[in-house]
């Protein structure tokens, strides 16, 4: 008996010692306790240009760098042309260093347009509803289509255009987490739901609207104060809705939209980006 419990705490020590470690990221898609030991991975920034490093480290709007580093994150910084600077070369380039030099690879954030005057080129999939196609990153997130399911590390983007674009996100980036210029946080108790139920061709789709009701439920439930609507439908039909620029002025935690629209904005109802300025509260 003395033997096999003897057996038992060794292989229990050899089992924590050896514990595969994942990006902390993971452990919210696992339900059950895999064996796996959680710590926080590598962002990795990618960058247009590398003029934009000395805007994206300046004090005076917040040294991102730092602030990542702060949250725990091992900070890495490339240049978009440094890898290649095309998109198949790009993603050549992340394979590799989520495969064969850091599997910790947590984020990864590009900074750049898919246009423009700081390019990160981007892919683009059939629309299931529509002739366009759609811009996406998500495949930079896999390596081969029976990965599709199982991105490697998430992925973001900041669409600049201009330095200036860059300081405003970084900024406003470090602040939702920051909170350092706002004295009174109520208002994040509060919520924004906007859809839009719109078809050019019967029959018009119900869930946008559907979906959006059953959210509000949601956020009630779970403590916000106020949970404001703007609901776009065959019995609805008001395309410009002065609830949202009302709402979003008073102050809000979450905005949700569900229906359509493009980059342009939202089309049902009608919030397009020459919505936000001049006068919104952004």
């Amino acid at each position: 008996m003395k033997i096999i419990q003897k057996n038992w705490y060794l292989l229990t020590a050899l089992s924590i010692c050896f514990a595969q470690e994942l990006p902390l990221t993971q452990r919210y898609f696992h339900t059950e306790d895999m064996g796996y030991e959680y710590q926080r991975g590598t962002y990795l920034i990618v960058l247009a240009d590398p003029s934009l490093k000395a805007i994206l480290i300046e004090e005076e709007t917040g040294d991102f760098i730092k602030f990542k580093r702060s949250q725990g994150y091992n900070v890495k910084i490339i240049d978009f042309n440094w890898v290649g600077g095309t998109k198949s070369l790009l993603k050549y380039y992340l394979k590799n260093y989520y495969k064969n030099i850091d599997p910790m690879l947590e984020y990864v954030l590009l900074i750049g347009d898919i246009n423009g005057s700081y390019p990160i080129p981007s892919f683009t999939i059939p629309s299931y509803n529509e002739s366009d196609l759609d811009v996406t990153d998500y495949p930079y997130t896999f390596f081969d289509n029976n990965d599709i399911l199982q991105p490697a590390f998430f992925i973001g983007r900041w669409s600049i255009r201009s330095q200036e674009d860059l300081r405003k996100v970084k900024f406003r980036s470090i602040q939702y987490t920051k909170m350092d210029y706002i004295d009174d946080v109520s208002y994040l108790n509060n919520a924004l739901l906007v859809a839009g139920n719109y078809s050019d061709t019967p029959p018009w789709p119900v869930t946008p609207v559907m979906t959006s009701k059953w959210l509000m439920d949601e956020l009630i439930h779970f403590g916000y104060n106020t949970v404001d609507s703007a609901f776009f439908s065959l019995e609805n039909q008001m395309i410009n809705n002065p609830i949202i620029a009302t709402s979003w002025n008073s102050g809000v935690g979450i905005i949700n939209y569900r229906g359509w629209g493009d980059a342009n904005g939202w089309h049902k109802p009608y919030f397009h980006r020459e919505s936000v300025d001049p006068g919104l509260n952004n």
